[in-house]
């Protein structure tokens, strides 16, 4: 079983859905791809053959003449459930097998993914690009096309704006509980620190160094969203961002390009530089 034991079975059934219809045999056998040429929709039309409706990949409009049935969702899911041959990825190499395609989505989902990006902070050159473990099976890039809840990962967006307004990272602050007022009757947003410890007073080096919560929601509140989104649009983060008390703890869904580019400025005395993976093209 590749899901949590927390992930209910109505929620299984809508990931292996949304899996299934964005699939090539689904695309196929809804008529959205032809499967001997691979021509889209616009090539394909509903025509009667051999007595029953098909899909047709029309010559007129430049495919390739071939003629598949036209199924009910009852007969597609049918389809899915049957066993056939094919070649699945593993880390060892491919493998022949014979699978039915909806065990093959979940052999797929039992993969932990990740991509990696390596940046030369001061010419932004790539030095690595890894979107997932394999293109021929997983074409889908975890760098620039995954967005992911960053976390904490956000809060050098917070403290650097602190830093642009004028405090420095010896400013002590005190580590205490602050609370913002949420609209139309919710309760107070307080957040906590994750080891339930306050008191004192503390640096901004030591609250970044050690992610604590209630100095960064401090400078949110002193701050406000719209600072923050401000510096990190300057440092190449374009993905939504919704101006939020939760921002600071980082509630936005950024892609793996965007956050290590824009940590890559830290690292070039806050001068941001767009990842570049080409320098010049030679023919």
């Amino acid at each position: 079983r590749p899901f949590d034991w927390r992930v209910s079975e109505k929620e299984i059934d809508a990931i292996m859905n949304a899996a299934r219809k964005r699939t090539k045999r689904y695309r196929i056998l809804t008529g959205k791809q032809c499967g001997n040429c691979e021509r889209p929709a616009a090539y394909i039309v509903k025509a009667k053959h051999e007595g029953t409706e098909h899909y047709h990949c029309d010559p007129k409009k430049g495919g390739c003449d071939t003629w598949w049935p036209v199924l009910s969702e009852e007969e597609i899911e049918a389809t899915f459930d049957k066993p056939v041959p094919m070649r699945v990825f593993s880390w060892k190499g491919e493998v022949d097998t014979v699978l039915s395609p909806n065990d093959s989505i979940r052999y797929y989902k039992s993969f932990l993914q990740s991509g990696l990006l390596t940046l030369d902070p001061h010419t932004g050159f790539v030095k690595a690009w890894v979107g997932g473990p394999d293109f021929k099976h997983f074409q889908y890039d975890h760098v620039a096309q995954a967005r992911r809840q960053v976390g904490s990962t956000f809060k050098p967006f917070v403290y650097a704006t602190a830093i642009r307004e004028g405090m420095d990272p010896c400013t002590e602050l005190p580590n205490q509980q602050i609370c913002f007022d949420m609209p139309e009757g919710q309760p107070d947003w307080c957040p906590k620190n994750s080891d339930g410890s306050y008191g004192g007073m503390i640096t901004l080096k030591y609250a970044l160094s050690n992610s604590v919560n209630t100095i960064t929601a401090w400078l949110m509140k002193q701050y406000g969203p719209s600072a923050v989104t401000v510096l990190a649009r300057h440092m190449g983060v374009e993905s939504p961002l919704d101006p939020v008390p939760s921002l600071c703890l980082g509630v936005a869904d950024l892609t793996l390009e965007e956050i290590t580019a824009a940590f890559a400025a830290f690292a070039n005395e806050g001068v941001y530089i767009e990842p570049m993976v080409f320098t010049r093209i030679e023919d």
